[in-house]
């Protein structure tokens, strides 16, 4: 690869999947479902303004396979509201018969920290990331 290119940033992603047999759901009156402007599903959490503080959905699914994303706002962080949410996405797309996965950043301990909360386990596939611009050639 740095033959063909410079490269700049750069993570290696541990691939984690939730399977049927050991996942417990996380009960959380407050996260809700709906669907996003792709017509994916989105589980959130809003604040008592109504400001989405923390959120689940899809990256992107196929037959087999979807892979779910969770954001939540610094001001909410550590109140188990992450887990909430991604643990509803999990939930439905396991009653859909789909396989989910979890994709984050090895070094991101707080991401690694909620996917082994959850029972996601580490499928042992990696995904190298990285930033990348073609040499001129000489």
């Amino acid at each position: 690869v740095s033959s063909v290119l410079d490269v700049g940033e750069r993570s290696i992603n541990t691939i984690y999947e939730a399977r049927r047999a050991s996942f417990k759901p996380v009960i959380n009156v407050l996260a809700t479902g709906a669907r996003d402007s792709e017509g994916k599903p989105r589980f959130v959490i809003r604040s008592a303004s109504g400001q989405v503080v923390a959120e689940s959905g899809l990256n992107w699914q196929s037959d087999e396979f979807a892979e779910v994303y969770v954001n939540v706002e610094p001001i909410a962080r550590g109140r188990g509201l992450g887990r909430s949410v991604i643990s509803a996405c999990t939930s439905y797309l396991l009653e859909a018969g789909l396989r989910p996965l979890y994709i984050v950043n090895q070094d991101n301990t707080a991401a690694v920290r909620l996917a082994e909360a959850l029972d996601y386990r580490d499928t042992g596939a990696r995904e190298y990331v990285c930033a990348g611009v073609r040499k001129q050639a000489t």
